[in-house]
């Protein structure tokens, strides 16, 4: 009587444990983990710049932040700031620009284009001087609530 007390007891411990373990591992391989899919010039007359979930799980986006310069865009939208740069810098374009929600959300696998830019031949050296003036941060959250940073410029890092 007393071992098959002992011996259900460690059965139950065993079973808890790999309750455990096996939460553990379903977490894990929900982790979203958003990756760069192409920062490149499609040609000497376009550019794209798109973002993808590589991650098991989807992105819960909490905060989406556009930089110019390395300083925050906060008084218009992603959109108008670039045709402004463009325009300022007698750039002749056509733009698609997409502004990402503040509370929206990225689905594994899914692949958001959030530039794409066509300009002139005569303009492609103006437009390569301005590749790095723009960038993104998005603060992101897992399925689970873990808390994520991806930015598209490393120097954003510190700021």
């Amino acid at each position: 009587m007393d071992a098959s007390l002992i011996i259900s007891g460690l059965a139950l411990v065993a079973s808890a444990y790999s309750i455990y373990e096996t939460r553990r591992n379903n977490r894990l391989g929900q982790s979203p983990v958003i990756v760069i899919v192409g920062h490149e010039n499609e040609g000497p007359t376009g550019y794209s710049f798109s973002i993808t979930n590589k991650g098991n799980g989807p992105a819960y986006f909490k905060k989406v932040q556009y930089f110019l310069n390395l300083q925050p865009i906060e008084d218009k939208p992603f959109g108008e700031s670039v045709k402004e740069m463009l325009n300022k810098n007698d750039i002749r374009h056509s733009s698609s620009i997409t502004n990402l929600g503040q509370h929206s959300v990225m689905a594994a696998g899914e692949e958001i284009t959030l530039a794409k830019i066509a300009f002139l031949l005569e303009d492609s050296e103006k437009f390569q001087s301005l590749d790095h003036e723009f960038a993104v941060r998005i603060i992101y959250s897992s399925l689970h609530g873990d808390e994520h940073v991806w930015f598209s410029d490393s120097r954003l890092e510190n700021l």
